[in-house]
């Protein structure tokens, strides 16, 4: 067993590279290991790992305290924009296993002044699912009540588009027959 403050090469002790080793001992638990030695001469990580890991916060990594925070907003998969939620939220029972709640389903909360259940859905009415206005939010009661909503809209929205296109064409072609 090495002595505290022993000083090795990395091939010496199983290592590679070419770099100096020592044995140090971690200040806060005791636990002894080989520390690579930095140009001043002092072990880069007298600290073992274990006990640096629980001297950081653990909510410095999570939501506004983390490196690569964007707002915490983003558009899922499905096209929806999600937001982060924070476990102090009040609306945070209603977020999904990663803190994500669709933002649609919280702008309905908020103006109702409680959680949504999860039988209850959001419909947006124009079909953008980025356009989260109130105005465009309408809750459903069940699946039945919402894909209702969505054939209305597929059903207007078709006719009215085929509609508006027999309209252009017709205005086309007096325009090329006039001219």
């Amino acid at each position: 067993m090495p002595q505290i403050g022993e000083i090795k090469k990395s091939g010496e002790i199983g290592r590679k590279g070419n770099h100096r080793h020592s044995w140090l001992a971690c200040p806060e638990c005791g636990i002894e290991r080989w520390v690579e030695i930095c140009k001043d001469n002092t072990g880069r990580n007298i600290i073992c790992r274990s006990c640096a890991g629980k001297k950081l916060p653990h909510d410095r990594t999570i939501g506004k305290n983390h490196g690569m925070w964007k707002g915490g907003k983003r558009i899922d998969s499905h096209g929806y924009v999600s937001i982060w939620m924070a476990k102090e939220n009040p609306y945070y029972s209603m977020a999904n296993s990663i803190n994500q709640l669709r933002e649609h389903r919280l702008v309905m909360a908020r103006h109702l002044g409680r959680c949504l259940l999860p039988t209850e859905y959001v419909h947006h009415k124009n079909g953008i699912r980025t356009d989260n206005r109130i105005e465009n939010l309408k809750l459903a009661d069940s699946v039945g009540a919402h894909m209702t909503e969505h054939t209305a809209g597929y059903r207007d929205g078709y006719d009215k588009g085929y509609r508006d296109g027999l309209e252009m064409a017709k205005r086309e072609l007096r325009e090329v027959s006039f001219s």
